[in-house]
């Protein structure tokens, strides 16, 4: 144990508490996401039904029922993950952060044998040390489910699956949280096979939400790369839900039911609007590219609402409105003759065409030097942990 964790002092035996039911009807979601969306996320989650929203970086909080819980992780395009706050309450010292994780009635989260993984996250707090939070949190959980079977051994399958239990103190206060997605929310199931620096879908589909898009328009992502733009665009405009295809780590526990998941599900795929209504283009240089894209587009069920075009985007002739939105290529994903400044000159020089609307979004700083700012709006977001703008052009 680390040195600056106090001594805990035994939980006398009077302070056992029972297991009462879960209140379905008023789950407390914390929903994680990336900085810069917090409000399309925000919005997202007010259109499923829930309420009493609180807003801050990369987190919004919200009250729901159960089905909410569900419609969630089905049909959340912008968000991370979904967590439900077990308890909270002020954490001044290692003591008081074991007895509020050892009196949540883990036997209603937690089946038997599965294995626990413990996180935490501190910001501006007394405990700080967030290995020594994980810690005590992991023992203040064996404790409540070995509690009066005279072990303090808890078996956990190594080999099946893990729930993961967040720890996010903020200015001394604590709050316990339960994982109940499993992989992120951007991990849809349809990507088996991308290019270099792919950009991930929930931030795709956020872009494009901004991007000023209007789904009978035409739509052109020139750098098509697996195809996550022109991709996510086609399941915005039919209304697909991200989540229909993916498991989550909800199922696996004892207050899952699956009735009601069910229903969530047949719901969303009722909304689904019909294919083949869409002018959507998607375009790269590299015939590989372009194989990998319809593969992932095939795996989406948006196939056929997608033209897959091989061609070099400067050979495009814009007479016709079509909003443009794409990750062109920088630093070293750059594969044109032209230096990168010159690249990005010809480039942006293409949306002086009155035609053309939408944006990009790029790492590449320097191309603010040839943005005129009266006609450009940024965006600041962040593109697989680096920080990236999503530049609009103003019509």
């Amino acid at each position: 144990m680390q040195k600056n964790i106090k001594i805990l002092r035994k939980i006398p035996q009077e302070k056992k508490l029972p297991y009462p039911a879960i209140n379905r009807d008023n789950f407390q979601f914390f929903i994680t996401c990336q900085a810069g969306v917090e409000a399309l996320v925000k919005r997202e989650a007010e259109k499923i039904g829930l309420k009493n929203f609180d807003a801050q970086d990369r987190i919004v909080r919200g009250e729901g029922t159960e089905k909410n819980l569900y419609e969630l992780l089905v049909q959340s395009r912008f968000s991370n993950r979904v967590y439900i706050e077990l308890a909270s309450a002020i954490t001044n010292d290692f003591d008081s952060l074991f007895e509020l994780v050892k009196n949540i009635s883990w036997k209603n989260f937690l089946r038997a044998g599965i294995a626990i993984v413990t996180e935490a996250t501190a910001i501006k707090s007394t405990l700080s040390h967030t290995p020594s939070i994980q810690s005590i949190a992991k023992k203040a959980i064996v404790s409540h489910l070995t509690d009066g079977t005279g072990t303090h051994h808890l078996y956990e399958n190594r080999d099946g699956d893990e729930a993961h239990i967040q720890i996010f103190v903020i200015e001394n206060q604590a709050h316990v949280l339960l994982d109940i997605t499993g992989n992120p929310l951007h991990k849809r199931g349809y990507r088996t096979e991308s290019g270099s620096a792919p950009i991930k879908e929930n931030l795709a589909a956020a872009i494009l939400a901004v991007s000023g898009w209007r789904f009978r328009e035409k739509f052109l992502d020139p750098f098509c790369g697996s195809g996550t733009f022109a991709i996510e665009a086609a399941m915005l405009a039919r209304n697909i839900a991200p989540g229909l295809g993916r498991h989550f780590a909800v199922e696996n526990f004892p207050f899952f039911e699956k009735e009601i998941f069910d229903a969530v599900r047949r719901e969303a795929r009722e909304k689904i609007y019909p294919s083949g209504n869409y002018q959507i283009f998607t375009s790269d240089i590299d015939p590989k590219m372009i194989e990998i894209a319809r593969n992932n587009a095939r795996r989406a069920g948006v196939e056929d609402d997608i033209i897959f075009v091989e061609k070099n985007f400067f050979d495009y002739e814009f007479g016709k409105k079509m909003t443009i939105v794409t990750n062109p290529p920088y630093g070293e994903r750059i594969d044109v003759d032209e230096e990168i400044s010159d690249f990005y000159k010809k480039f942006i020089k293409i949306f002086e065409n009155q035609n053309i609307s939408g944006g990009f979004i790029t790492s590449y700083a320097e191309v603010e030097k040839w943005l005129p700012r009266a006609q450009w709006k940024n965006r600041k977001l962040y593109n697989g942990g680096l920080p990236a703008r999503f530049y609009q052009k103003i019509n």
